[in-house]
């Protein structure tokens, strides 16, 4: 019986050399190609399928490029092997080939590069579009994988891409296991009425938040919601948890939380007192949210809002109020996933620093308006 396999596309140049004595790309390419497919596999059946540009060259850049885009949208995983040159320029867009990949890869799926794994010195080209290039993987990520040699390289893909598909494979788990909704621990809440499931939904996500070293400050000041100082990037940041208890378009389920935000300054002896920025609000929403919606609760459009896999960013850049909406909060696995792929959303989207920015703009902005209440 013939097994799908997993199909992995390398994205680097071929016509250079890297390590020392040198090797071509071209050359290791092909063998890399090889150990993936020969090497990586169950039992004798091979698990991977790989791409390289020698497999279909086609004529002149333009309809390598169209190839190339075709191979990102296919691949299941992208490989970048990088030496800081672009490549050759498409004209359509003006960038190098390489740099071409990569960002149709990210566009399409970031979740699908496997990793940018640097070969030999990635800064010596210096033409306009390698250093564009270079300045689109460092703002792109910071990819730690550096190898100095084959032996290296070999080593690193190999653990790279066993770490991934575990990575992959407990989070499509976890989604499966939070997508049956008509049984178990999804069918207890949706038995619930709203306080009560609004209850099951802020104690997960308020645990979870313990569990990461979060200090509990429940009850401490008026906001009428849980709160957990957790630390962000080393900085304390002030967590208030809330749920919607239903589908976001239910009237009454969405004024269960309405616009929390408006009590923060109730929050500033908190702040103080415990050396936090903040405060950030987390809403977990029984069903889906959307843009709109997070918009309607936030009362003004001018926001920075980012649609993820666990549900809705949103940041007022004047008021600097930030909250988090988690979507498909049904049951126990489906609420934990979420807030995991949050957290992880921070990590490879580099948002962490500037969330703390926003979190110190904001007690800054809510001890100014307390101060003037007192004096008012």
């Amino acid at each position: 019986m013939a097994i799908d396999k997993i199909r992995v596309m390398i994205s680097s140049r071929s016509n250079t050399t890297v390590f020392n004595p040198p090797v071509s790309l071209k050359r290791l390419r092909r063998f890399l190609k090889d150990f993936i497919v020969q090497k990586l596999k169950i039992s004798e059946e091979p698990l991977f399928e790989v791409w390289i540009c020698e497999d279909d060259t086609g004529e002149g850049i333009d309809s390598w490029w169209e190839t190339s885009k075709e191979e990102v949208r296919k691949a299941d995983l992208v490989l970048v092997l990088y030496t800081g040159e672009a490549g050759s320029r498409v004209q359509d867009i003006g960038l190098g080939i390489c740099h071409a990949e990569l960002f149709e890869a990210a566009n399409y799926s970031r979740e699908k590069i496997l990793t940018i794994l640097t070969l030999g010195d990635a800064t010596a080209p210096s033409r306009p579009e390698d250093r564009s290039f270079q300045n689109y993987v460092q703002e792109f990520e910071r990819w730690p994988n550096f190898a100095g040699n084959e032996e290296e390289l070999l080593m690193l893909c190999s653990k790279i891409i066993r770490k991934k598909l575990v990575t992959l494979t407990r989070k499509a788990v976890r989604r499966r296991l939070g997508a049956s909704y008509d049984m178990g621990n999804a069918l207890d809440w949706s038995k619930l009425d709203f306080e009560s499931r609004k209850q099951k939904i802020e104690e997960v996500l308020f645990h979870f938040l313990l569990s990461l070293g979060g200090k509990n400050v429940a009850g401490k000041w008026e906001s009428g919601s849980r709160a957990a100082v957790v630390a962000i990037d080393k900085t304390p940041v002030l967590w208030c948890v809330h749920a919607i208890p239903a589908a976001t378009s239910i009237a009454a389920a969405r004024e269960l939380v309405g616009q929390p935000f408006v009590r923060d300054h109730l929050a500033v002896p908190l702040l103080i007192k415990s050396r936090s920025a903040g405060p950030v609000h987390l809403i977990g929403c029984h069903k889906s949210i959307t843009e709109s919606q997070a918009l309607k609760i936030r009362g003004i459009a001018d926001c920075t809002i980012v649609k993820t896999d666990f549900g809705i960013y949103l940041a007022d850049g004047i008021q600097k109020i930030q909250i988090l909406f988690l979507a498909d909060c049904r049951d126990l696995t489906a609420t934990q996933s979420a807030i995991t792929e949050m957290f992880q959303w921070f990590e490879q989207s580099e948002e962490k620093e500037d969330i703390v920015k926003r979190a110190r703009s904001r007690k800054n902005i809510l001890k100014a308006i307390a101060k003037e209440m007192q004096n008012a």
